[in-house]
């Protein structure tokens, strides 16, 4: 499906956001959204989805995949820092035009992994693999330090 075309500035929340989820096939998105302060995305066991588009996070971004062959996908999101941590199962992670000011930190942990990492840039970037066969996609990206470690194919 396509994504709407950006309107006017998003609308403002204050403090921190978290998104708590337990075992099961869930489905999240956050869009068109500013947060203030810290977003936490926990998407426990389970096949489990998350979206984020045209967001800005004042602060910390983190999303836990945790156990089962989960997707996230970020595109035209903004934040300070953003971890993103796939945990176990075949995970796929797809960032494009992904602003972070300071550090960018990917965990692909165990599983056969795919990342995708596309018009992004941030201060700092540590991109790990993780156990299993991991295959990272890049394309330009600009980053001040990039770490990569763990992938058994790079393209």
């Amino acid at each position: 499906a396509a994504r709407p075309a950006p309107g006017p500035t998003p609308p403002r929340g204050g403090g921190e956001l978290s998104i708590a989820r337990d075992g099961g096939n869930d489905a999240i998105a956050l869009a068109n959204v500013r947060v203030a302060g810290d977003v936490f995305v926990k998407l426990g066991d389970g096949a489990d989805t998350f979206r984020s588009w045209s967001a800005r996070v004042d602060a910390y971004f983190r999303i836990d995949g945790d156990a089962g062959n989960d997707t996230l996908r970020l595109a035209d999101v903004l934040a300070e820092n953003l971890t993103a941590r796939l945990g176990s199962g075949n995970d796929s992670f797809h960032a494009d035009r992904v602003l972070v000011s300071r550090k960018l930190t990917l965990l692909a942990m165990r599983g056969a992994d795919t990342a995708r990492l596309y018009g992004c840039a941030a201060a700092e970037a540590e991109v790990n693999g993780g156990a299993d066969y991991d295959v990272l996609y890049l394309g330009a990206n600009r980053f001040g330090r990039l770490n990569l470690y763990g992938w058994e194919r790079i393209v």
